[in-house]
């Protein structure tokens, strides 16, 4: 009786081992992980060669155009749409003769209107604003400005400034 059990017992353990070792590993099917990235539109907007700090009036011209070297540098993601508008700046309308334009304050105030062209034929203003589109290669595209100045002719010795804030908008 004694060695009945004990084979009893082993074959009670043989059947318990082998029930866990032969036993199958469950397998799941395979799942994916989805990354996903949100680009946002983002530009930033620099200055070069800022306005009112370049340029000398010819006074031989009547109303002289100058800025060929001060831009506006927008860097966009690519396909980002932008809009840059000029603020009023400090003299709006103080020049008499010229009372919807800013002014170049000093010793008598000089109207003056700003452009997006070396002809000043496509103002900048609020109602005509830079527009742009950023480019695919990261590079920023630049927007000169230009300032032409009214009435110089009859402008004191000295000198003249104004200051705008420029905005810039994008989608």
């Amino acid at each position: 009786p004694m060695r009945h059990r004990l084979l009893s017992l082993s074959a009670a353990l043989a059947l318990a081992f082998g029930a866990v070792g032969s036993a199958s590993a469950e397998v799941l099917p395979p799942e994916s992980i989805r990354f996903e990235l949100g680009v946002l539109p983002t530009c930033t907007m620099t200055t070069v060669n800022t306005i009112g700090t370049s340029g000398n009036f010819n006074f031989l011209m009547q109303n002289p155009l100058w800025g060929n070297d001060q831009a506006i540098e927008m860097r966009c993601n690519a396909g980002t749409t932008y809009s840059i508008t000029p603020g009023d700046g400090f003299n709006l309308g103080a020049d008499t003769d010229y009372p919807t334009l800013r002014a170049l304050g000093g010793p008598r105030a000089i109207g003056y209107e700003l452009f997006q062209d070396s002809g000043a034929a496509l103002t900048w203003s609020v109602d005509n604003p830079i527009t742009g589109v950023g480019r695919d290669d990261g590079l920023p595209n630049q927007h000169p400005v230009y300032i032409q100045a009214m009435g110089v002719l009859r402008a004191y010795t000295g000198d003249y400034a104004d200051q705008i804030l420029v905005s810039a908008t994008f989608n």
